[in-house]
């Protein structure tokens, strides 16, 4: 079995039914296409397929399959290279993964261990190496909760016509007529996450009628599996099922929270929060927001720098690394590690004896490394990137003998900068301005409360804009936001 990257470009063409495939992918368990593989003849029947996404950002790997064709011979995909004769070749591909976004952005797979291939080729098809492929597998499973199973020639048509052995197994644990019954029996025939019971709304013909939502991912099971209908299922109506499962890995509800809770999970990223007091001041509406999210592009620069530095140099091995990174990064932000600390040594001594050894020695880049994985903030990374955080600002402190979640947060987001907010006084001010009456229930141990109650608040402010704006926020721009308001 080879593992083949094929590749989409927006700019090149557009894919008007990626949403029904992402969902088809997802919900159903399978999507067929038929996909470009350029002048590439070399491809299997039953190879790996990876889909990258090229052109316009973000960039990455946002799908996952299996082939099951040969190369066949077709017109170009450009209408304009197939007026003029030309051809490429095409295979059919069975989609068990798809996400509209990558999963797997440019900054993983510019790290180790996928720094040493070509993730942007010129043509759609080509070869992954053996080794590079197993770590991109690795690193997939950890992303969307999945395990691939490589398939016989014998279960090849079986895939073509059920999909893969993840998919059929969901399907079968969700159709099970037995562990269906019994979880309508247990949980009643309303769905888990919006209250609908169609009986109510329909009248007799919706006596009944419920999907039913299978917890357990994929990844987590080996070998022989017989599902429990009440700790794996949950009776969930058709469309919050597709909701559920439009994002990768599925968002799942043990029943940890009431119903009305739950579907926050679905609408505000698993949040932790009960609906009621997710309440924005009604001195500011959104409009006025995103006129904030450019102010302080004079700063621009000086950030890019750091970020660039970051990029460079992301590990923590070299002193030298070590300290221009806690060095710039903390006192361009107010925030410098030697600022109050307990410990008697001067300035350089601080950075030689205690900074540079306390860091080279940590776990640091291991933490790092495991948040990377993740391209955005979502219910799957919201508690690796608290539990991230929690884990720096612990070893700030062991440094300095000071409480350091500014600079954790800081010296993260620089690393990261997808995935963690900045926070200090006046961005904490600006977001309990904005939501005066949030509350939080936090599920996750081993966080800093201060800092997760904070995070919580932006994610439901990055929510709100995109409902009500159409407008997808950087941490960058909502820190704008909340420098703006709180100062």
């Amino acid at each position: 079995m080879k593992t083949i990257l094929f590749t989409w470009n927006p700019e090149k063409w557009r894919w008007d039914d990626l949403p029904q495939a992402v969902v088809e992918a997802n919900v159903d368990g399978r999507h067929v296409d038929t996909w470009s593989c350029g002048v590439t003849r070399n491809i299997n029947s039953g190879d790996r397929a990876f889909l990258m996404r090229l052109g316009l950002p973000p960039k990455g790997i946002m799908g996952s399959g299996v082939v099951v064709s040969s190369p066949e011979e077709g017109p170009h995909w450009n209408p304009d290279r197939a007026a003029q004769g030309g051809k490429g070749y095409y295979v059919k591909i069975i989609f068990d993964v798809l996400n509209d976004t990558p999963l797997l952005r440019e900054d993983i797979l510019s790290s180790s261990p996928l720094q040493n291939h070509d993730w942007y080729p010129m043509a759609s098809g080509t070869s992954i190496p053996e080794d590079i492929a197993a770590q991109l597998e690795s690193l997939w499973s950890d992303a969307t909760g999945t395990r691939f199973v490589q398939p016989s020639t014998e279960e090849l048509r079986t895939i073509y016509l059920e999909g893969t052995r993840r998919t059929r197994l969901i399907t079968a644990c969700e159709r099970n007529p037995e562990a269906r019954s019994k979880c309508i029996e247990h949980y009643e025939a309303r769905c888990k996450v919006c209250g609908l019971a169609f009986v109510e709304r329909y009248g007799d013909i919706g006596k009944g009628f419920i999907h039913v939502h299978h917890l357990v991912q994929m990844a987590e099971i080996r070998g022989a599996y017989e599902v429990d209908p009440i700790q794996d299922l949950r009776p969930i109506c058709p469309n919050c099922h597709a909701m559920l499962h439009k994002r990768v890995p599925p968002i799942h509800n043990r029943g940890t929270r009431t119903e009305n809770e739950s579907f926050q999970q679905i609408n505000t990223a698993d949040r932790y929060a009960p609906a009621d007091f997710y309440v924005m001041t009604h001195d500011m509406n959104t409009t006025e927001l995103l006129n904030l999210t450019s102010r302080g592009a004079i700063w621009n620069l000086g950030n890019e720098i750091l970020y660039q530095l970051c990029r460079d140099y992301p590990d923590h091995k070299s002193p030298e690394v070590i300290t221009a990174k806690v060095w710039l990064i903390g006192r361009s932000y107010a925030a410098a590690i030697e600022r109050g600390r307990t410990t008697k040594e001067d300035g350089d001594s601080f950075y030689e004896s205690r900074v540079v050894p306390k860091i080279q020695a940590s776990r640091l880049d291991e933490h790092i490394d495991k948040v990377r994985r993740f391209s955005e903030i979502n219910p799957g990374s919201i508690p690796t990137i608290l539990k991230t955080h929690k884990y720096l600002t612990d070893l700030f402190a062991d440094i300095s003998g000071k409480d350091k979640r500014s600079l954790a947060s800081k010296y993260l987001h620089f690393h990261c900068p997808t995935l963690f907010f900045l926070y200090d006084s006046r961005a904490v001010k600006g977001s309990r301005v904005l939501y005066p009456r949030f509350k939080s229930e936090l599920l996750i141990k081993k966080v800093d409360h201060e800092y997760a109650k904070f995070f919580l608040r932006l994610v439901q402010l990055h929510d709100d804009i995109k409902r009500k704006e159409g407008r997808l926020l950087s941490t960058r721009e909502i820190d704008n936001i909340l420098i703006n308001i709180g100062s």
